[in-house]
C-alpha cells in the first residue's frame, strides 16, 4: 500500500445560512499539500474524475473528484489569494455602509426641510393676516396686440411724412 506524507490540508466550509437543515458542514473546494511532488501528481492522475464510491446510500456516492495539481503553488499563495478576497469583499462592505449612510442623511435633510418649510408657511399665513400686506397685481399686455398698435403706428407715420413731401413738391411744381 501507498504511504503518503502530507504537509498541510485547507478547506472552505459552505456558507451556513444556506442549508441549516442539513447536519455537518459541508465543502466547496479545498487543498492539500503532500511533502513529495511525485505522491501530489500520482494521487491527481488517480482520483480525477473517478467516483467519490462509498455505500449507495451516501450522500456523495454520485459526486465525482476534481482534482488538479498545480505546479509552482504555494501555500503563501493560497493566503495571498484570501487576504486579497477578504480586503475586497470589507471595501465593498465600506461602500455599501457608506452610501446607506448618504442615503439616510439625504432623507434626514430633506425631512429637516420640509419641517423648516411648514414652518415658513404657517409663519406667514399668520403674519399676512396680522400685518394686512398688500398684493400687487400687475397687468400684462396682449404681445399680438402691442405688435398691432406697432405696425399701425408705423403706418401712420410713413404716410404723415410722405403727405407732407408731396404737399412740398405740389406747392414747388404747380401741374
Amino acid at each position: 500500500m501507498l504511504e503518503l506524507q502530507l504537509c498541510a490540508a485547507y478547506s472552505i466550509q459552505e456558507n451556513e445560512d444556506k442549508n441549516k437543515r442539513e447536519r455537518g458542514p459541508k465543502y466547496t473546494e479545498g487543498w492539500v499539500e503532500f511533502k513529495f511532488k511525485r505522491d501530489a501528481k500520482l494521487i491527481a492522475k488517480q482520483l480525477n474524475n473517478q467516483q467519490v464510491g462509498g455505500r449507495r446510500r451516501t450522500p456523495w456516492y454520485d459526486d465525482i473528484w476534481n482534482i488538479k495539481y498545480l505546479s509552482k503553488f504555494r501555500w503563501a499563495h493560497l493566503h495571498e489569494r484570501f487576504q486579497y478576497e477578504n480586503e475586497v469583499r470589507k471595501k465593498r462592505l465600506r461602500q455599501e455602509v457608506l452610501q446607506a449612510k448618504r442615503e439616510a442623511n439625504l432623507y434626514i435633510e430633506n425631512v429637516e426641510k420640509g419641517r423648516k418649510l411648514r414652518k415658513l408657511e404657517k409663519k406667514m399665513k399668520t403674519s399676512s393676516e396680522d400685518l394686512n400686506i398688500r398684493e400687487w397685481h400687475y397687468d400684462q399686455q396682449d404681445p399680438h396686440e402691442a405688435a398691432k398698435r406697432r405696425k399701425t403706428k408705423k403706418k401712420e407715420q410713413q404716410q404723415q411724412s410722405t403727405g407732407l413731401t408731396e404737399n412740398l413738391l405740389k406747392q414747388i411744381f404747380p401741374s
